[in-house]
């Protein structure tokens, strides 16, 4: 199990839970319609995977010292990360900066919040 964020650029920066709830679901579905792709996402991955690594790019040793449950689920306009429980407060609080320095939404869906961009 893991504690999964989500981050996109959102052009309306007053988005709702519930409107956040609905897009985090469809991107998990891999339904991209209406995801902005944006330039913001691929400078928030490398920053987060330079702090980061994914796991494709870790020895097999390595694998324990590394946040994340799975793979990074990454598109032009959103980043989807299973961090690991014990590692959630940690590295959540690395991408809920990241995604605000970087100008995108970070959505929690475990707490249903939606940490704006500004």
């Amino acid at each position: 199990m893991s504690f999964d964020l989500a981050v996109w650029f959102e052009p309306d920066s007053s988005l709702i839970p519930e409107a956040a709830e609905e897009k985090y679901a469809r991107l998990c579905e891999e339904d991209f319609a209406g995801l902005v792709p944006s330039e913001h996402v691929s400078a928030f991955y490398q920053a987060l995977t330079a702090k980061y690594p994914e796991l494709t790019a870790l020895a097999p040793e390595d694998f324990e010292t590394c946040p994340w449950n799975a793979g990074l689920e990454v598109s032009p306009g959103h980043v989807i990360m299973p961090i690991a429980w014990p590692r959630a407060e940690e590295v959540g609080s690395v991408v809920r900066a990241l995604a605000r320095e970087h100008g995108l939404v970070c959505f929690d869906p475990q707490a249903r919040a939606v940490h704006a961009a500004k």
